[in-house]
């Protein structure tokens, strides 16, 4: 080998110059794709928040609905025992006790369906906290502690899922310019230094090399097409991301302030209402005007009262976390 003229030892420098029109489509492209990465993480965050707290309140729900029924199955417990007792004076019928049992038996079969959906809801908590999914709750309801911002439009355009939706249409249009520069020619350079061998003289090369688009005219760019029909459906995704966000922020703004309206009936109307005719039947039952059943019903509607008045804080809180989930503000219950 050492005795052909070209056999030599050779070390070379090459570098590919990309036009600056691709370089920026492309590192454009690539910005917008890292901020969809980041909207979706916030986006994501956001949805575990609410989904752990919405489980939370199921199980708050689902326990004290437990607790409430047990209390009116005590107390249609206490009114069949009684009710027994006077069956032989007369004083209750046999078909009003009979009564009585149906009523019992439905109840015990409330009870259990309220506990099965109380450990249904647990097993969904412990899907966001594990084994603390298990620990006892708290006696009562976090406090409303943050007053959530009103502007829909600020809120549902600044959502990651809508963020993440507008980045996307700009990550294809990036793609679109950058399949369109395609066109444009790139070039390169080269440096050679070869080393040959005995008496032979060395070599030195220096090449330009670029690219000579032939009949541009009759490429199909099918890649610049695909992306431009991204970026159109892109751009209907973004549309319909923020009908969406705006759909759900007037339905859990409904649900708040119906709850918030019927608790407020419920402080000021039915829970005094339901309170004082229990006090005036146990009056009553004092003085022989109306029969012990009338102050059974009349705690039992307390009762189921109170538990219906429990539900209702429950669903503002729902509401108010729904909301949470598109202003983003954090901390809302405590």
């Amino acid at each position: 080998l050492n005795r052909d003229d070209m056999t030599m030892s050779t070390i070379g420098l090459m570098q590919n110059m990309v036009r600056p029109v691709k370089r920026a489509a492309a590192s454009a492209q690539l910005q917008a794709q890292a901020e969809v990465m980041t909207a979706n993480s916030q986006n994501m965050t956001r949805l575990i928040q609410r989904d752990a707290a919405l489980a939370w309140l199921d199980v708050f729900a689902a326990e004290k609905t437990v607790v409430m029924r047990q209390q009116l199955i005590d107390e249609l417990h206490a009114e069949r025992q009684v009710a027994a007792t006077q069956l032989a004076s007369g004083a209750v019928t046999a078909t009003e006790l009979l009564q009585q049992d149906a009523q019992l038996a439905m109840s015990h079969d409330q009870q259990l369906m309220a506990q099965r959906d109380a450990r249904k809801a647990r097993a969904t908590l412990s899907r966001w906290l594990g084994d603390a999914a298990t620990r006892p709750l708290a006696e009562d309801l976090p406090e409303l502690s943050h007053t959530l911002a009103a502007d829909e439009q600020k809120a549902v355009t600044q959502h990651p899922l809508v963020m993440a939706a507008e980045q996307s249409v700009a990550a294809n249009r990036h793609e679109a310019e950058l399949a369109a520069a395609e066109d444009l020619p790139d070039w390169s350079w080269e440096v050679m230094v070869g080393q040959r061998q005995g008496s032979r003289a060395d070599m030195v090369s220096l090449q330009f090399t670029v690219g000579l688009p032939w009949q541009k005219q009759l490429r199909q760019r099918h890649q610049q097409a695909a992306a431009l029909a991204n970026t159109q459906q892109a751009e209907f995704l973004a549309e319909d991301q923020q009908r969406a966000l705006r759909s759900e922020w007037a339905d859990a703004q409904a649900d708040y302030t119906t709850a918030e309206a019927r608790e407020q009936e419920y402080i000021q109307r039915l829970i005094p209402a339901t309170t004082a005719a229990l006090t005036t039947a146990q009056a009553a039952y004092q003085v022989g005007k109306t029969p012990l059943s009338s102050v059974w019903q009349a705690r039992r509607a307390v009762l189921a009262v109170e538990l219906e008045h429990w539900l209702i804080r429950i669903d503002r809180l729902r509401a108010l976390v729904r909301l949470q989930y598109i202003v983003g503000n954090e901390g809302v219950m405590q």
